[in-house]
């Protein structure tokens, strides 16, 4: 438990792995006691200090737009554009697929067939028309690049997992013209929530945008599934929103989209 401590893990994660082997020496009933609730760590052995909060670290339009700006693997900014569009999580973002589109319904699922749905609930969100654009173009790309690399992953931004763009991320936000060495692979979400609430997005809106789980007068938790996502105006208002904002930052990058395209080729 000290080795992960100083490995950097947080006390909460240290204890829910203890968890898991009490219930395996339980299950296996070997009589060995084992502390692994949180508080009780601490009350064992208060000399251990809890990992501070992560500090969360939300780029301005400015600031995003100076990172868009700046010269970067042609994968990373898929992921970056896509994450704008859509507000979702890092790994969802990062496993969008062609098998995403629900293409006769204008609509992106943010969770991968095969994929059960746990707390951090991923959503089906509507497709912005300038993204609708994007991913066409890069899925021409990808086809054809396909062609040459028949291992080619089918994902839009081809990173291997979240690990691998916090790592890109890291040297990209210390370029001395981007100067953003707070930036991490979630701050663009906790700026799409913040766009959301300052366009006037209605609540229930936003939940269902960035797959927070919302509890009915009923005490029936509702997700974005439930929210009659066949209708036209599906997270309309979300959408027009976003749509605006993006194209803005874009604009205030003095990067039009096709360019940026034509980068990622």
């Amino acid at each position: 438990m000290k080795d992960s401590l100083k490995g950097g893990h947080a006390i909460s994660t240290v204890a829910r792995n203890l968890g898991v082997i009490a219930a395996a020496l339980a299950h296996s009933k070997l009589p060995v006691s084992l502390i692994y609730n949180e508080s009780a760590i601490l009350a064992k052995w208060p000399e251990l200090k809890p990992k501070a909060a992560r500090q969360i670290f939300e780029p301005t339009d400015e600031e995003l737009a100076r990172l868009l700006k700046a010269p970067m693997p042609p994968m990373l900014r898929r992921w970056l554009l896509n994450s704008m569009a859509t507000g979702g999580r890092p790994e969802a973002v990062l496993q969008l697929s062609p098998a995403s589109r629900q293409r006769d319904l204008g609509l992106i699922d943010l969770n991968p067939e095969g994929r059960r749905q746990n707390k951090k609930y991923r959503a089906t969100v509507r497709e912005l028309r300038a993204q609708s654009k994007w991913l066409d173009q890069w899925e021409r790309e990808d086809k054809a690049a396909r062609t040459k690399n028949k291992g080619l992953a089918l994902q839009y931004s081809r990173y291997a997992c979240v690990d691998s763009i916090d790592t890109a991320l890291q040297r990209l936000r210390m370029n001395k013209e981007v100067n953003l060495p707070r930036f991490s692979s979630y701050s663009i979400r906790h700026r799409v929530a913040s766009v959301l609430r300052s366009g006037k997005v209605p609540g229930e809106q936003i939940s269902f945008q960035m797959g927070h789980r919302k509890i009915s007068a009923k005490g029936e938790a509702r997700t974005t599934r439930n929210y009659g996502q066949f209708d036209p105006d599906y997270l309309e208002e979300a959408a027009k929103v976003l749509e605006a904002w993006v194209g803005k930052v874009l604009r205030m990058s003095r990067a039009k989209a096709g360019r940026k395209l034509r980068q990622a080729a």
